[in-house]
């Protein structure tokens, strides 16, 4: 080992122990590449020492006739050093109107997701911060396209996304490589140079790089400033909220607010809105028209403006962001409930949820017993949910809880043995509550996010 060069596991060992507690699992995403390869080997030696418990996943993209014999070294790789793998074969989706770089991550990051674990590890290095930099300069990106890639960051509700190799230079995996007599894979695909990151890499960062050795580094650090200028910019976003007593989480927008603030800040406090919501960001032209469009709009005038898989409606003076409808096949959702306390309903696009409580939600005793079942609505229901009123159409308490006609179709609706239970954003039937001193469970429906 050359003693000049600074050991690389002790350095991922200190970035790594700052994030991960005794305990949680930690799962690499590993291609087979020389990257993934030096990250998986790097983690597998220090596993011990962190407490981890460690496994890798490999996405089968299909894509390239080598694609088996990839998922088999990976393989062969994980069982020598005892790590579990999991191989996550996915299908691209083809007519998402992106290129085939982003649809295949897309992918990646959509089988990441639906992995049980703390924490998903991925070997993006110094040099691919630098090539993400400027190929969204060449593409016009503002101020949070051009931010650093994020060290750390949310995938979902439970799982976190860590970079630990992020201020580590390629060459430096490559050396550590040779030294360990690691062997790993090469993608044809990276010789493609007709994909934007592979001609970069391979006919423009060297010579740049020969003119301007400190080029990466002085990149990294301009990324490094516009991601602090992002923090400024989404600070007086919320700041703007506060002002107008938004939600600074949520899918609703005051109109009114937008119309008060001068365009540079009313486009600052949507774009921020898109970003929290994890809407794929429209460009400056776009973006600008539909900001147009809703300062423009009469108080009485309907609004929708097609975000690509969302939609942004003006409902009551207010902005309501809404996942464009899914295929027909959801029309059909029936699941059984049996007391557990989560389930994802992909079919509706959210995740359902039960929480134990006392005096409040479905009375606990009644959740064993068979029968239970979920739907959609399908029309002509009816619910009690107050005790001194009488039973009422389904329809008629959407319309008194101001719940968009849209986002009806789209609930989960709990039923036991064909009567009508809970309805979110409505209530429980009265027939179903706790007493004051009995346990209960309460049900809640919220939205699968993936950032």
């Amino acid at each position: 080992m050359n003693p000049i060069q600074p050991d690389l596991s002790t350095e991922v060992l200190q970035r790594v122990s700052r994030l991960v507690k005794a305990g949680e699992t930690l799962c690499v995403g590993v291609s087979g590449g020389l990257d993934s390869v030096v990250l998986l080997e790097v983690l597998s030696g220090l596993r011990a020492k962190l407490g981890l418990v460690l496994s890798a996943v490999h996405v089968h993209h299909g894509l390239s006739p080598n694609a088996d014999a990839w998922a088999q070294f990976c393989q062969t790789l994980c069982d020598r050093i005892n790590v579990p793998l999991h191989v996550a074969r996915v299908t691209l989706r083809r007519d998402a109107g992106q290129g085939l770089e982003a649809a295949a991550r897309d992918a990646r990051y959509a089988a990441y997701a639906m992995l049980p674990v703390d924490w998903i590890a991925l070997a993006h290095h110094a040099d691919d911060n630098a090539e993400t930099f400027l190929l969204r300069l060449f593409r016009g990106a503002g101020i949070k396209g051009l931010a650093s890639v994020p060290p750390v960051r949310p995938l979902n509700e439970r799982t976190r996304i860590m970079r630990p190799l992020l201020q580590t230079r390629r060459s430096d995996l490559q050396r550590y490589a040779h030294d360990h007599r690691l062997e790993w894979i090469e993608d044809e695909s990276n010789d493609n140079t007709t994909f934007d990151r592979n001609f970069l890499r391979r006919e423009i960062m060297p010579k740049l790089t020969e003119r301007f050795p400190a080029l990466p580094g002085s990149i990294n650090r301009a990324a490094q400033h516009a991601t602090e200028a992002q923090q400024l910019l989404d600070d007086l976003a919320r700041m703007d909220l506060r002002h107008a007593q938004a939600e600074e989480e949520g899918v609703v927008l005051p109109v009114s607010m937008l119309c008060s603030l001068s365009a540079a800040r009313a486009k600052n406090v949507l774009r921020y809105f898109l970003s929290i919501n994890a809407v794929a960001m429209p460009d400056s032209t776009h973006l600008g028209e539909a900001l147009r469009q809703i300062r423009e709009c009469s108080e009485e005038s309907q609004l929708l403006i097609d975000l690509e898989d969302w939609k942004l409606r003006k409902y009551r003076n207010h902005l309501i962001l809404t996942a464009t409808q899914a295929p027909d096949n959801y029309l059909e959702l029936e699941r059984a409930w049996s007391g557990e306390c989560e389930l994802e309903l992909v079919e509706l696009g959210g995740r359902l949820s039960f929480m134990e409580t006392r005096g409040t939600g479905i009375r606990k005793c009644l959740s064993s017993e068979p029968g239970w079942v979920i739907r959609r609505r399908a029309g002509g229901e009816h619910l009690r949910p107050e005790a001194d009123r009488p039973t009422r159409t389904l329809k008629n308490l959407f319309q008194e809880r101001a719940i968009p006609a849209w986002e009806r179709d789209r609930l989960p609706l709990l039923y036991h043995h064909e009567r009508l239970v809970w309805v979110p954003g409505i209530g429980i039937d009265c027939a179903y509550q706790c007493a004051p001193d009995e346990e209960g469970l309460a049900p809640n429906w919220t939205a699968i996010s993936i950032t």
